[in-house]
């Protein structure tokens, strides 16, 4: 889940640092427009909600999210123990397997833009996503930012 970043600086030269995936571990999180809690709160975020960490400062994380936006979060709010996946348009159709083929989950066939999960695997064009209940569900990889 580690992946290398080169970044360019005006004077010609790169510094490598690491870019980290990561999840919000808690029930609900709140994202700052900065790192404190005196910092306007950007967006609140359920659990599992997929971040990329950027930067570390003072106990706070600065994150990009599912659409590009830059935020602050406490450490204590992050966990990489597991990857996970947020969908990323309007509606999205869960099926019982890996394609098209496979029926919709009967109990949930479509969730909603920012439904988050545990990812599971890939397998060709499609993920696997389970809940904290251990349901699991196919979703095409298309449909869903995992990071």
């Amino acid at each position: 889940m580690k992946r290398l970043v080169a970044i360019s600086f005006s004077f010609g030269f790169f510094i490598t640092r690491a870019v980290f995936s990561e999840c919000i571990q808690t029930e609900t999180a709140n994202l700052h427009a900065g790192p404190s809690l005196d910092q306007e709160i950007t967006w609140v975020v359920p659990k599992h909600m997929p971040l990329k960490r950027l930067f570390e400062k003072d106990g706070w994380a600065q994150v990009v999210d599912v659409d590009n936006d830059v935020h602050w979060v406490r450490n204590t709010a992050l966990t990489q123990d597991h990857r996970c996946a947020v969908v990323k348009v309007d509606r999205a159709k869960l099926r019982t397997g890996p394609g098209e083929h496979f029926p919709q989950v009967h109990f949930l066939p479509s969730i909603e833009h920012y439904a988050t999960f545990i990812y599971v695997k890939r397998q060709e064009s499609w993920a696997q996503l389970k809940d904290d209940a251990d349901n699991r569900y196919w979703i095409h990889r298309s449909l869903i930012w995992v990071y």
